[in-house]
């Protein structure tokens, strides 16, 4: 079903044939210079528009109306105008509009779209999954450590365990991370495939946390009640990227989450002309090692594979 959706998907995108975006470059920095200074430092704007012969026919998309220093005929359409002749006869485009309120930058963006209500595909992302499910994968991985429960040095604390599953997009298998005393006992579970997270069409690597809930696994009735279906949580899914950073894998998120309690913060933008992460913040930590940290990201920017699609800034955090 995920295959025929994403064939569905890709079909659909393909029949645009979307210009390159070279080819909106002029646009990008003429509408750039007219909305410097003019939008406000909170959300985005858009709106769907269309050029027919002289004229741009537009539609407004948006929860917020263009600040009034900005008017919308004397300023947007003549900028459009000027390079008509990049868009197509009767194509609907979206401009969309961010501030970017951390480095006070306005970046405009144009994109062509299927229809005028650009409401049939929207944001989607999957998740990864180990072929058969969780539920298999909770009960492959009770019974590993069950066969293997005597070369475990239990203790007191091990009543709820953690454990850390990487998913790597370029294999299909996985790695388990954390407390040895037992990741190196799971055989069975080390040989399940997974499906790599998609991030809109781009894959990524993810680091799963999960609560293992051991005390179910001593119950006399454990697999007559099924008790390994509560044996497995997940507690918290993150995309990391694909090399450590200081022997610690580099967590990011497309915004910044209340409460972060992590020592380390910085965040670029990824430009929606070039997909080339730039205009770096230092949210937290000390300069040096954060500095290190951009440049890391940087020389990591390939195999991250990160475009421009929903969010302006991406936060990369340890």
């Amino acid at each position: 079903m995920r295959i025929l959706f994403l064939l569905i998907l890709f079909l659909s995108f393909s029949a645009l044939k979307a210009q390159p975006a070279a080819d909106f470059e002029s646009v990008y920095k003429e509408l750039n210079t007219v909305f410097k200074g003019h939008l406000p430092s909170v959300g985005e704007y858009s709106l769907l528009f269309t050029v027919k012969g002289d004229s741009c026919v537009t539609i407004e998309k948006s929860n917020r109306s263009l600040p009034d220093s900005v008017e919308f005929n004397a300023s947007v359409v003549p900028a459009i105008l000027k390079h008509k002749s990049i868009f197509k006869a009767e194509q609907w485009y979206k401009l969309r509009l961010f501030f970017d309120v951390f480095s006070d930058v306005t970046y405009a963006v144009v994109q062509p779209i299927a229809i005028p209500e650009d409401s049939v595909f929207g944001p989607h992302e999957f998740y990864p999954e180990p072929r058969g499910g969780f539920m298999e994968f909770s009960r492959i991985l009770a019974m590993d450590i069950l066969r293997n429960e005597k070369k475990i040095q239990w203790t007191a604390a091990d009543s709820v365990m953690q454990l850390l599953v990487l998913v790597k997009w370029r294999n299909q298998r996985v790695d388990f991370l954390g407390d040895q005393r037992f990741e190196s006992l799971l055989d069975s579970a080390r040989l399940i495939k997974w499906m790599s997270h998609l991030e809109f069409g781009i894959p990524a690597n993810v680091l799963l946390t999960f609560n293992l809930n051991t005390k179910l696994l001593f119950a006399d009735d454990f697999m007559e009640r099924m008790l390994w279906r509560d044996f497995v949580t997940l507690e918290k899914s993150e995309k990391v990227l694909p090399n450590t950073f200081q022997g610690s894998y580099v967590k990011r998120n497309n915004r910044p989450f209340e409460g972060m309690k992590e020592r380390l913060l910085v965040s670029l933008v990824c430009n929606p002309l070039t997909n080339i992460l730039e205009n770096p913040i230092i949210h937290k930590g000390s300069t040096q090692e954060a500095n290190d940290l951009i440049d890391f990201i940087r020389a990591n920017e390939k195999e991250l594979k990160l475009k421009f699609q929903y969010d302006l800034r991406y936060f990369f955090y340890l």
